[in-house]
């Protein structure tokens, strides 16, 4: 149908129909379900991991999601055929790729891993999910990117929460050392790859680009796992290790992926960034309910710092609007 012309001269849109407006709904709310599915999938993941590793090694654990994960997503780009293919890219294009898959995917899953072993899965999770701290701080020492006020609010609450968990009580830390130090390059290593990101422009498929990521990352933590590992017998172990794995390989890396992609073709990424914020949340009161960790209110307050830098960092301007806690 033509558009008419209104009074001033010019072309009035036309209205949307209400079969495409109910579809439109239908689409925004089928993208607010998923990216809640993500969240929950990827809150609960931490204490499963946790969970299984009693039985398999942690680095084995890791690698056998990241190449779950990843194939899943290749096969995704494939069958949209929007898939290029590695062999598309320039010797200079497959570098920084690879580059990239060792500050997301290798380094970030690996301290993952033994950050994880080696403290409580709450703690782990609140130190991981200071990396606004540090996007903010490598932001602005590698991209030259303008720390603005709520950005520099969000760094600061974002060290906020890393003093709140190390400050000792009575003299003495209240929190591993170690785990807490592996976390930290946990948070940095995930913070680096973002910069890396977004200083260069990439030719893949968002989807293929994150899935050649997850496979390519995963191939120095096989070495890794050969080497400093020995693999359980796979009938040596227990039906909730086993339940656990699947929930991780199926639940979290393979569906998780492919619904986080999904969301953000469905909603603004401001929505999308706003359901996220839940996950850390999520994955604490899961750590107590799944592994036992007693929420303290040390806890609860360095929590609380982490999510809100997540909300100034990430979300920015545009969501506190969305928010109403910006004009």
């Amino acid at each position: 149908m033509d558009a008419k012309p209104d009074t001033g001269g010019g072309l009035a849109p036309a209205a949307a129909s209400p079969a495409v407006a109910k579809a439109d709904d239908r689409a925004h709310l089928t993208g607010i379900l998923l990216m809640a599915f993500v969240a929950v999938a990827w809150g609960c993941n931490w204490p499963v991991n946790k969970f299984a590793f009693s039985e398999i090694p942690p680095l084995t654990y890791r690698t056998l999601c990241l190449i779950a994960g990843g194939a899943v997503l290749l096969a995704i780009s494939a069958l949209s055929r929007r898939a290029r293919g590695i062999g598309s890219l320039s010797r200079r294009q497959l570098y920084t790729l690879i580059v990239c898959a060792l500050f997301n995917v290798t380094a970030f899953h690996i301290t993952a891993a033994y950050g994880l072993y080696l403290m409580e899965a709450s703690q782990a999770i609140i130190i991981s999910y200071t990396y606004p701290l540090w996007v903010v701080a490598l932001g602005w020492v590698i991209l030259g990117e303008k720390i603005t006020g709520l950005r520099a609010a969000g760094l600061l609450l974002g060290l906020g929460a890393i003093l709140v968990l190390f400050y000792p009580s009575g003299g003495a830390f209240n929190i591993p050392l170690t785990g807490a130090a592996v976390m930290l390059l946990n948070a940095m290593s995930w913070a680096a790859g973002t910069i890396y990101y977004k200083a260069h422009r990439w030719p893949l498929d968002t989807v293929e680009h994150v899935g050649w990521q997850l496979v390519l990352g995963a191939l120095p933590a096989v070495v890794g796992a050969a080497i400093l590992e020995t693999p359980p017998n796979p009938l040596d172990l227990s039906f909730p290790v086993i339940l656990a794995a699947a929930y991780s390989l199926v639940i979290s890396m393979a569906l998780g992926h492919w619904a986080w992609f999904r969301a953000i073709d469905l909603i603004s990424p401001v929505l999308a960034s706003l359901i996220t914020l839940i996950n850390p949340v999520i994955g604490v009161l899961m750590s107590a309910w799944m592994l036992g960790d007693v929420i303290t209110l040390r806890k609860l307050i360095a929590l609380g710092l982490a999510v809100a830098s997540l909300t100034l960092v990430l979300v920015g301007p545009a969501g506190l609007r969305a928010l109403g806690l910006k004009k």
